[in-house]
């Protein structure tokens, strides 16, 4: 069932789930912080800044004005940085409805607290709404694989994980993302998917590092393995489910419910 949509951020994976999201037949609007890049969307079906020469959904809506493109939204995607997860949350949380489901498809972990941005959002979430004396929160979840936006507005095929802590939550997430080209499983394991999305761009940043360094094959295959046994280790650590650690996620395989 086609819902209303509200994407938070207009870089390159926000416009491309944005987009996405509007070919799947969700009323759809991108928030962007550039008059710029929303009157590019509305006026050329284009996001010059972040995916140059890369064609949008017509039906696709852009705004600069927050407000306007979360009224009346039950789909809310934070695709924010990471830096800027809290900020943006505590600004916009007003205008979140009580019943709408907010994705987290943001990478990263809160430099000062360490805390994931599911995390940051719901804190964000719960914070507004005890200051209006209201005790119904909206459902949180996160979107996370090993995707490109080029790839995805290119109608390319992709695979992600939706996960929220309960399975009707992540469910709903995953129908309105998923697509003929997109894949998306759902997973209850938040904690395993977010934290399997931020560490392994840290081990593909050290791996691209030594590549770049000349090091060989060899040593890659070396290094590898031990920052697969750490990242296993942090999650546990953490409270990561077993079967997500070494999934989708975190790797590239699948992530079991």
């Amino acid at each position: 069932m086609p819902v209303k949509a509200a994407v938070l951020g207009a870089g390159s994976w926000g416009t491309a789930l944005a987009s996405l999201l509007a070919g799947n037949g969700h009323e759809t609007v991108l928030w962007s912080r550039g008059k710029e890049v929303a009157a590019a969307v509305n006026g050329r079906h284009e996001n010059p800044v972040y995916l140059p020469g890369l064609k949008l959904n017509e039906d696709l809506k852009a705004t600069s004005d927050a407000e306007q493109a979360l009224a009346g939204a039950s789909l809310v995607v934070a695709v924010v940085p990471s830096h800027a997860m809290r900020e943006t949350m505590t600004a916009v949380a007003p205008w979140i409805a009580d019943d709408a489901v907010v994705v987290s498809a943001s990478k990263g972990i809160e430099d000062e607290s360490c805390a994931t941005m599911t995390a940051v959002i719901g804190e964000c979430l719960a914070a507004q709404r005890q200051g209006d004396g209201s005790a119904v929160m909206p459902r949180v979840g996160v979107l996370s694989g090993p995707s490109f936006a080029t790839e995805v507005v290119a109608g390319m095929p992709t695979v992600v994980v939706a996960a929220a802590a309960d399975q009707e939550t992540a469910e709903s997430i995953q129908h309105n993302f998923a697509s003929p080209n997109l894949r998306v499983y759902s997973s209850t394991d938040v904690t395993g998917v977010e934290v399997g999305g931020v560490v392994k761009n840290v081990i593909a940043i050290a791996t691209g590092a030594g590549d770049g360094r000349g090091r060989g094959h060899t040593a890659r295959a070396d290094r590898i393995p031990g920052d697969l046994a750490e990242q296993r280790a942090l999650a546990a650590a953490l409270g990561a489910r077993p079967e997500t650690r070494g999934a989708l996620a975190g790797r590239g395989a699948r992530v079991l419910p």
